[in-house]
């Protein structure tokens, strides 16, 4: 890909766009990464986030925790592909097809499942993770999650089971999270806790760097 530049707005995140520029230069080659960034509030995770949408080769889809929906099942995973789950048909037979199905259901029904047992729940998780594998067919894929300490545990228990599978998938996965005691704690945890994540914490900006946004915001020195 060549030398990184940082995308407009980004100031002193070279190495943090270096870590991700070769995430996705392992995705094109076919191989897969997790990378989770960690801060506080302001620190600029969204910022980074929105850096690695601009290096992304492929497909990019986005999602970001809310507090008030962290009730709603698999809705991260429904932010994810709901767009291409709108756009698939159905009749297909496969764990990604009906992963899709149960995704374009409504909440309640997914809800449902997802109580009825740990088969019924694993069959959900592994066909979400087919729709990854079945996109990443056709290019690599960029999936970004921000805040992730409002994600519900329905979806961050599938974001776990496919951060354990990418070694040869050509997905990189990018979970942002406030912190690392927040949120739905067992399965936050396993997530950012896996051996294969890269991590990333966004130092603050310098004086420097500061006086630039505060001198772009205000069109003035």
């Amino acid at each position: 890909m060549g030398a990184v530049g940082s995308p407009p707005g980004l100031l002193e995140r070279e190495a943090e766009l270096a870590e991700l520029e070769h995430a996705f230069e392992r995705a094109a080659g076919g191989g897969g990464s997790l990378i989770v960034v960690t801060g506080s509030a302001g620190s600029g995770k969204t910022a980074l986030l929105e850096g690695a949408r601009a290096l992304a080769p492929g497909q990019a889809l986005s999602a970001r925790g809310a507090e008030f929906e962290a009730d709603f099942p698999f809705g991260i995973v429904r932010q994810l592909f709901d767009r291409v789950t709108a756009e698939r048909s159905d009749g297909g037979q496969g764990p990604g097809e009906l992963a899709a199905q149960r995704l374009r259901s409504t909440p309640a029904a997914a809800g449902t499942d997802a109580a009825a047992g740990a088969g019924s729940m694993f069959g959900i998780v592994h066909g979400i993770y087919w729709l990854a594998v079945e996109l990443a067919d056709e290019s690599p894929v960029a999936l970004l999650i921000d805040d992730a300490q409002w994600a519900d545990a329905e979806s961050l228990r599938a974001l776990a089971y496919m951060a354990r599978r990418l070694d040869g998938l050509p997905v990189v996965l990018v979970v942002a999270v406030r912190g690392e005691g927040e949120g739905p704690e067992a399965e936050l945890r396993d997530l950012i806790a896996e051996p294969v994540a890269i991590r990333l914490t966004p130092r603050p900006l310098t004086p420097s760097a500061c006086g630039q946004l505060a001198a772009a915001v205000v069109d003035a020195d």
